[in-house]
């Protein structure tokens, strides 16, 4: 009788970082493989265990894994880089990672596969990640205000340096949880500095909450969003102010709905709370607008 001795096989995953050309989130013959990106192994619970980096054509691996359940997410892409869209097809050649882009400057710093599990010896060589060739989101700056005036909420925003955005979504919340969009506007598409929009929403209905909160969200020809700075007006207050432009250089435009006659003191402080600068203006029962000059000299952060 022989006795044999039996070494388990580890289990493993990994496979491939590619460029994907025409942005179908499928691997193509002639699209090559991307080094130098970060391959980094979570456990089930999203905590990384180990890392790797894709070798020169692009390919990573993770062998000797014990069984159970894990995930990898991928960082350093190439600059101003987005996922491709993920799960389109074919598990063994399409783009596992999360497309879902709502940081501030478009660009996600990395990005994450769904779970996997493994059994005993298990290999999965099917865990893929595509990096789009599309042109990135781009706005390199986006800022809204709310203003509101009996029931009508105006929401305005301006955005800086428009590349390939094809339309705004508004949207509006009561709890600043829960948003739900309202309005859609067509985005001009591509500027060169400054660009201003502006909607007009009937809050009739909400004249009773406390406050309601407004966001913008910026959608390119792609389908990849980010969203602008939240907004809010207060249905019970009849005393409404809104700045332009926000941030200013040696000038602003405050809009000031006042329900009476009366004076109003002006104060701006800096981020650590300090005095920099005070107005007492007049203003009169309804819509004022009021220039306040020579602020050029006052430091950012204000």
């Amino acid at each position: 009788m022989d006795a044999g001795i039996y070494i388990p096989q580890g289990a493993g995953l990994g496979d491939y970082v590619w460029l994907d050309l025409n942005n179908d989130g499928q691997q193509d013959a002639n699209e090559p493989g991307v080094p130098g990106v970060t391959a980094i192994l979570n456990d089930g619970g999203g905590n990384p265990i180990k890392s790797t980096i894709t070798d020169a054509s692009g390919y990573y691996t993770f062998p000797n894994l014990a069984p159970g359940i894990y995930s990898v997410t991928f960082t350093t892409l190439p600059y101003q880089r987005l996922f491709a869209f993920q799960n389109t097809g074919n598990d063994a050649s399409d783009n596992d990672v999360s497309s879902i882009v709502n940081l501030p400057n478009g660009y996600p710093q990395s990005g994450t596969t769904g779970n996997y599990t493994l059994a005993a010896g298990e290999y999965n060589p099917t865990i893929d990640a595509g990096i789009s060739n599309a042109i990135p989101l781009g706005v390199s700056s986006i800022l809204a205000q709310a203003t509101l005036r009996e029931h009508l909420s105006t929401v305005r925003w301006v955005t800086r340096d428009e590349k390939n955005v094809h339309h705004f979504e508004i949207e509006r919340s009561t709890d600043a949880a829960t948003f739900t969009k309202v309005a859609t506007h067509v985005a001009v598409g591509n500027t060169q500095g400054e660009q201003g929009y502006q909607i007009v929403d009937d809050v009739i209905d909400l004249m009773g909450e406390t406050i309601i909160y407004y966001r913008v969200k910026v959608v390119d020809i792609d389908g990849r969003s980010m969203y602008s700075n939240t907004v809010s007006v207060r249905p019970g207050s009849s005393e409404q102010i809104s700045a332009y432009p926000s941030p200013f250089s040696s000038s602003v435009l405050l809009e000031y709905l006042s329900d009476t006659d009366s004076e109003l003191e002006i104060v701006m402080t800096d981020l650590s709370g300090r005095k920099v600068y005070q107005s007492n203006q007049e203003v009169k029962e309804g819509m004022n607008r009021l220039t306040l000059e020579g602020l050029g000299a006052l430091a950012n952060g204000i």
